[in-house]
C-alpha cells in the first residue's frame, strides 16, 4: 500500500471515531436520539402506529383536510439550534438502519425530539406506475419537516378507511396498504 493511502474504515467505526469527536452536546443528543430509535423500533413490533405516536407525544393526523404545504419547498421550519443538532443527531443514527420503509421511524423519532413544537404525524400514499408508495412525515404549524411529500395523498380515518398496521405488518416504502383507499386517490 503506497505511504499516503489510506486503508478505508468500517463504516462501524467510522461511525465510533466520528462520535468520539463530537462536543459534549451532540454526544448527548446522539445518545438521546439513539435510545429513542431504540423505543421506536420495539414500539413498531408491538404497538398499534396511533398508540406509539400517542406514547412519543406526537399527534396523528388522520382528518381529510389537505396537507397544506406538501411538496412547498420554499416554506421553511424556523428551528432552534438545539432543535437542529436533534434532527442531525437522529439522521446520523438512523443512516445507520439498512432496509427500506425508513419514513416512519424518521418521522417518529423526529416528532418526539421536537415534541415541544406539537408536531402531527401524516401517513400518505401515492400511485406510480400501477404501484402504491407508502410515505410518513412530520408537520409543524401545518409546514412538513422535511421535503418528499409532494404526490402524497394523507390516509384517513372514519368508516370504510383503511386501518394502519401493527406488529411487523408496517407500512413499508413500495408497499400497498391492505385494503387502502386513501381520500381522492383513485
Amino acid at each position: 500500500m503506497p505511504r499516503d493511502a489510506t486503508p478505508k474504515l468500517p463504516p462501524a467505526v467510522s461511525r465510533l471515531l466520528a462520535f468520539g469527536r463530537l462536543p459534549l452536546t451532540g454526544k448527548i443528543a446522539a445518545l438521546h436520539a439513539a435510545a429513542v430509535a431504540v423505543a421506536v423500533e420495539a414500539g413498531l413490533r408491538t404497538l398499534p402506529v396511533p398508540r406509539l405516536a400517542r406514547l412519543l407525544g406526537v399527534r396523528l393526523v388522520t382528518d381529510r383536510r389537505a396537507v397544506s404545504a406538501a411538496g412547498e419547498e420554499t416554506h421553511t421550519l424556523n428551528l432552534s439550534d438545539a432543535e437542529r443538532r436533534r434532527l442531525r443527531a437522529a439522521q446520523a443514527v438512523l443512516r445507520a438502519r439498512p432496509g427500506r420503509g425508513r419514513c416512519l421511524r424518521r418521522a417518529l423519532v423526529a416528532g418526539h425530539l421536537l415534541r415541544e413544537r406539537r408536531p402531527e404525524l401524516r401517513i400518505g400514499v401515492a400511485r406510480e406506475g400501477g404501484r402504491v408508495h407508502a410515505h410518513a412525515w412530520i408537520e409543524i404549524d401545518g409546514l412538513p419537516l422535511d421535503g418528499g411529500t409532494a404526490g402524497f395523498t394523507p390516509l384517513t380515518a372514519g368508516r370504510g378507511a383503511p386501518r394502519l398496521p401493527k406488529g411487523n405488518t408496517m407500512l413499508r416504502d413500495g408497499a400497498e396498504p391492505e385494503g387502502a383507499k386513501p381520500a381522492d386517490l383513485t
